[in-house]
């Protein structure tokens, strides 16, 4: 059984009924670098419930740091971090999103905003998610246009709860914390790592054989 992120309450009585009757259950998400062309599947769950919490990243080797390096720079293009803005990015996040709802100290965007008000010295320049049409008041500036990574570039750091921005910005090279919980937070002192695993493991939409990834990263029935 192949579920949609499963972290909603209608997916639980589904996850049961597979787990009574011994049908493994694998989860499906975006990808990452970018999420409209890659999605992943997982045999746990997604962020903060994915295999990848627990985790060693010690199957990441050089061949992967090798893929990495050659995707970076494929993504990023003449994208480098500077760090010569002298601000704070700190990427906003949708309140419906699950990893807010589920895995996220703060319940909404004003309340993690004032957080970040008593907490991060020097200019923050807060970034709205796109698809977000609420107002949010700070002191300091709320932007909702522009590019993440261009932006990126010249922050100081990135600091944000558990958006995949946060990948793109440690991605890019820009020191990023993540607030949140989720795997960049359980592997912040192993960021390259994670990122290699990350990459190896999305799975391009465009795929005509994903038997590699299935073979790999979902779950199996467990032998009695």
């Amino acid at each position: 059984m192949f579920i949609w992120n499963g972290q909603n309450d209608h997916h639980q009585l589904l996850i049961q009924r597979c787990a009574e009757a011994g049908v493994p259950v694998s989860f499906l998400e975006v990808g990452y670098f970018p999420q409209k062309k890659f999605f992943t599947v997982d045999p746990r769950g997604i962020n903060a419930t994915s295999a990848l919490m627990e985790d060693s990243l010690d199957w990441v080797g050089e061949a992967e740091l090798r893929a990495l390096k050659k995707f970076r720079e494929s993504y990023l293009g003449a994208r480098k971090w500077t760090g010569d803005g002298g601000f704070t990015l700190v990427p906003l996040q949708l309140a419906s999103d699950t990893n807010i709802r589920d895995h996220s100290p703060f319940g909404d965007m004003q309340a993690f905003i004032r957080h970040c008000e008593s907490t991060i010295e020097g200019p923050i320049v807060f970034k709205v998610h796109p698809l977000d049409d609420l107002e949010y008041e700070s002191s300091h500036e709320v932007r909702r246009s522009g590019d993440f990574l261009d932006m990126a570039q010249r922050a100081t750091r990135v600091v944000g709860l558990n958006s995949t921005c946060l990948l793109e910005s440690a991605l890019l090279g820009a020191p990023t914390e993540a607030l949140g919980d989720g795997f960049l937070r359980a592997h912040q002192h192993r960021q390259e790592k994670l990122l290699a695993a990350l990459v190896h493991r999305q799975i391009p939409v465009d795929a005509q054989d994903i038997t590699p990834w299935l073979d790999r990263y979902a779950a199996r029935r467990v032998k009695p």
